[in-house]
């Protein structure tokens, strides 16, 4: 399988201050997403997740001869699958 990072970054607002947090993920590792669903939480200081930018995805870029099933997949599930995923897990963080 493809590792796909995506860094997963938390804005919260403090008073007059903003805080930004990062945090790099397997997104297509759905194991991890328990993890990553709690540091996100430990980030929202009480407030709730108010927006969710899944941005995600991957190309590959061959021609119609070379490209075989697995490239398929691989954007299939990264780009169509784990958004919806990542967007089920953090939905309790409303």
């Amino acid at each position: 399988m493809l590792s796909v990072n995506n860094i997963i970054v938390i804005f919260t607002k403090s008073g007059c201050w903003y805080r930004l947090a990062l945090c790099l993920a397997d997104v297509r590792d759905y194991a991890s997403y328990p993890g990553v669903v709690e540091w996100v939480g430990s980030h929202l200081e009480g407030e709730g997740l108010n927006v969710l930018v899944n941005n995600a995805g991957i190309a590959h870029w061959q021609g119609l001869e070379d490209v075989t099933r697995e490239h398929i997949m691989d954007c299939l599930e990264t780009n169509a699958v784990v958004p919806v995923m990542i967007a089920k897990v953090t939905y309790t963080l409303r």
